[in-house]
């Protein structure tokens, strides 16, 4: 028996892409990239934005495991 107070039907939103944000200025740079400060252009959210460069994820292949690891986990962080 399912709850009745739980929503099954309840969607992700549509993945964003860059063109959705106005990057403003840069914040910090890191092993594998740059992260920017941006602002999604129809909410309005203040967001961090980390730019990666492709080139040393290919010379580096656990710069990829990494990256996937820390997507995961921000993944986790969305929702608190």
């Amino acid at each position: 028996m399912q709850n009745p107070t739980s929503n099954n039907n309840i969607t992700a939103p549509p993945p964003s892409c860059a063109a959705d944000y106005q990057v403003a200025l840069v914040i910090g740079e890191g092993s594998f990239g740059r992260v920017w400060y941006g602002q999604h252009k129809s909410t309005g959210k203040q967001v961090a934005l980390k730019v990666v460069d492709k080139y040393s994820c290919h010379k580096q292949p656990e710069l990829v495991r990494s990256i996937c690891r820390e997507q995961a986990i921000l993944r986790d962080l969305r929702g608190c």
